[in-house]
């Protein structure tokens, strides 16, 4: 059995499109473990914004970066998609609460015109799972 632990940095910005704020992801960062914990991959990728123009101070000050390095370094967000399904392949997703997935299924809809994340074949809420083991 192997396992992704995934977080991802994303920025909110006004969506024209959508006429409400968006949380565009720009910034994923997935490990992939085995059975024993013991890490066997690695995926980082940055994300080239579409809807935001800027990158929020908060965000910025958190993550360091910005809209330049996003623009000149970053790959389609349909692209990171394709190679994110590639990296997880079978394995199981682990995050830490929902909103990522919740933001990932957002931005997957807003590019791809469906939230529906089909090549997630298996998903554990880490911190439901502490929360319910630890009272």
């Amino acid at each position: 059995m192997e396992y992704v632990i995934l977080d991802f940095e994303f920025n909110g910005v006004y969506s024209d499109k959508l006429k409400r704020y968006f949380n565009e992801i720009i910034d994923i960062g997935a490990i992939k473990v085995n059975q024993d914990m013991k890490i066997i991959d690695e995926f980082s990728v940055l994300v080239k914004p579409v809807v935001g123009k800027n990158v929020n101070k908060y965000v910025q000050n958190l993550t360091q970066l910005t809209i330049e390095e996003l623009t000149v370094n970053g790959i389609p967000f349909q692209k990171m998609v394709s190679e994110l399904k590639d990296f997880i392949s079978d394995a199981t997703l682990i995050t830490w609460g929902i909103s990522d997935m919740k933001v990932l299924s957002d931005n997957y809809k807003y590019f791809f015109g469906t939230g529906n994340l089909g090549f997630i074949k298996r998903f554990l809420n880490l911190q439901s799972y502490c929360e319910e083991k630890l009272n």
